[in-house]
């Protein structure tokens, strides 16, 4: 069997760059007897039923879907050469929703497979969040993300996930059958043979359809294998493919992105003022030294309680560092977090700055008691200029890390996988609430450890 670099993503998935688009068909440069002709596809669609029309279920027992319902405008049909011919290509209504984010965006190709027969194949091309929020737009060349292909019938057939524009991993339908908690259980899947070493690991997003949809994917060295279903592509047996893979038309035009970039989330606090650390650790010298008792608490609201997810109905949740100092019948507390001096899209990447956390809602705290020396350098690094907040490489978490580091203490584990890894599989590790929280939460019972949550205490404030 022929291996799966025919695969049908690897010649018609995504023109990504931010250019006008450049409606002028391209020459087609291949071999007559196997060329697509406009005409050819412009036919095959008048003669599909009208969108108002019922379809049967086929003999496969598929789920009646009417291609016409894309309402796809063929006016703005482009034709893509590969190795073979060529496809053509484009974009219609709808978006996905990835991680309860409206992401992405549809575009519809029609094929011809070895029996001349026309193909079409729904895209839904959903980049990596991290990668377009830090670029502002999807490009081929460095492409990171994911790409699920259906059927005429509306049947998810695979996938493919790419970093930094090279394949990485593969998605393969979720055997039917498969129980899940949707409301529509009816998972839409094909199989094709495979033959892997790795584990596969259950995912699901919304289709633009609306559709709840069970996947799994692998981001591993395996191998897929045409089992008959999928038609030629035109990759043949080498894999080598038109200059742009991604639907370019020789990388001579490309797609205006179909919607703004979604901001970064919210974070929890975000909108408080920021402070002048030397205002509230100042307040510490209030409390006298003679028999002081003085402790550290981490508290981390999770982006999705109970998991690892770095999103959830917290949105990416947040980590505080509290600070307590009592003696002498008085006790001062003060709780703040480490937040990006900016807005919208800017907080990716921003000056950094801290903020009164007060009364703050938390899943997990940590509690330490420390010395006077590890207090005093705990005081001396907040009261120090403040790095560039990162939201993957220097966030809240990442600052709590490093403060409480700099005092001699060792927080649990933070890091999580953050987004798709590399071309060389390696994977992207951040700092996040999400892994410190989950961290916590494994530690359960342990002195100091609080795995059931609350609200942080009030703040003393500002001394001057």
């Amino acid at each position: 069997m022929k291996k799966i670099t025919k695969y049908i993503l690897l010649l018609l998935t995504l023109t990504m760059a931010c250019r006008k688009e450049n409606n002028t068909q391209p020459t087609i440069q291949t071999n007559p007897q196997q060329t697509l002709s406009l005409k050819a596809v412009t036919d095959w669609y008048n003669q599909q039923p009208d969108s108002t029309t019922t379809i049967q279920t086929n003999s496969l027992g598929l789920k009646p879907f009417n291609i016409k319902k894309l309402n796809p405008d063929l006016a703005n049909l482009r034709s893509v050469n590969v190795k073979k011919g060529n496809y053509w290509l484009v974009k219609v209504k709808g978006q996905p929703t990835y991680n309860g984010i409206k992401l992405g965006y549809r575009k519809l190709a029609f094929i011809k497979d070895s029996t001349g027969a026309i193909k079409p194949r729904i895209l839904e091309i959903i980049p990596d969040l991290i990668y377009l929020q830090r670029k502002g737009k999807a490009e081929t060349k460095d492409f990171t993300g994911r790409v699920f292909v259906y059927d005429q019938h509306h049947q998810l057939t695979g996938g493919l996930i790419y970093s930094q524009g090279k394949t990485i991993g593969q998605i393969k339908p979720k055997p039917a059958g498969t129980s899940t908690t949707s409301a529509d259980p009816k998972l839409r899947t094909l199989m094709v043979a495979i033959s892997a070493d790795c584990e596969w690991y259950d995912s699901s997003y919304i289709d633009a359809d609306g559709i709840f949809t069970v996947y799994s994917e692998n981001i591993c060295s395996y191998s897929i294998y045409d089992d008959g279903y999928y038609p030629d592509y035109g990759g043949g047996g080498g894999g080598d493919v038109s200059a742009d893979p991604y639907g370019g038309g020789g990388g001579s035009s490309a797609d205006p992105a179909p919607d703004p970039t979604p901001e970064p989330s919210n974070l929890p606090g975000e909108d408080h003022p920021k402070i002048n650390p030397k205002n509230y650790t100042d307040c510490f010298g209030s409390v006298p030294n003679t028999n002081a008792t003085m402790q550290v608490t981490i508290y981390v609201q999770e982006p999705f309680p109970g998991t690892t997810f770095n999103y959830g109905p917290n949105s990416v949740g947040h980590t505080a560092i509290g600070i307590t100092k009592s003696g002498g019948g008085q006790t001062v507390t003060q709780v703040i977090g480490f937040y990006p001096d900016a807005s919208g899209k800017d907080k990716i990447h921003a000056p950094g700055k801290l903020v009164d956390n007060s009364q703050l809602d938390y899943n997990a705290s940590i509690t330490y008691n420390v010395d006077a020396v590890q207090f005093a350098n705990l005081i001396n690094y907040i009261n120090s200029p403040l790095p560039a907040y990162d939201l993957t490489d220097f966030n809240c978490t990442g600052y709590a890390v490093s403060a409480c580091a700099y005092a001699g203490i060792t927080l649990p584990n933070a890091y999580t996988t953050v987004g798709l890894p590399t071309p060389d599989h390696v994977p992207h590790l951040a700092e996040t609430p999400a892994g410190l929280g989950n961290s916590i939460d494994n530690m359960k019972g342990q002195p100091g450890v609080n795995t059931n949550g609350g609200t942080g205490p009030a703040t003393h404030g500002p001394c001057n």
